[in-house]
């Protein structure tokens, strides 16, 4: 084959490789929790719920 083809096939492979890299990097690197930022909304939510209905329950703090 010639220079130029193969370099264009290895520069995009070398492409195809980075993406599926970064791909897996950020499936791996997901948080399995919750984050603080739901846990607060959440929060919120139920205690503007709770006061509309009059219920009071307490919410637990972590």
């Amino acid at each position: 084959m010639d220079t130029v083809t193969c370099a264009v096939i290895f520069l995009l492979g070398g492409v195809a490789t980075g993406i599926v890299m970064r791909l897996l990097f950020l499936f791996w690197n997901r948080p399995f929790k919750r984050s603080r930022d739901d846990q607060y909304l959440e929060q919120i939510a139920n205690a503007l719920q709770l006061k509309e209905f009059g219920k009071a329950e307490a919410t637990p703090r972590s």
